[in-house]
């Protein structure tokens, strides 16, 4: 099986469908993102560049 990246296990929405979103929709995508971030980092394959642009985008 090959690497698993940040990508391969994240999800993005576009600024106008993240307003479309409820907040506890938002929640959910905040932790599950969280949680892929965890276990990614756990498993040592982590892009942080590209990570850091994706948090820092939609977590905030």
């Amino acid at each position: 099986m090959p690497p698993t990246d940040f990508e391969d296990v994240a999800v993005y929405f576009s600024k106008e469908e993240w307003r479309y979103l409820e907040k506890d929709q938002m929640d959910l995508y905040r932790q599950v993102m969280i949680d892929n971030y965890q276990t990614i980092t756990f498993l040592g394959r982590l892009n942080y560049l590209s990570l850091y642009i994706n948090i820092y985008y939609y977590l905030l």
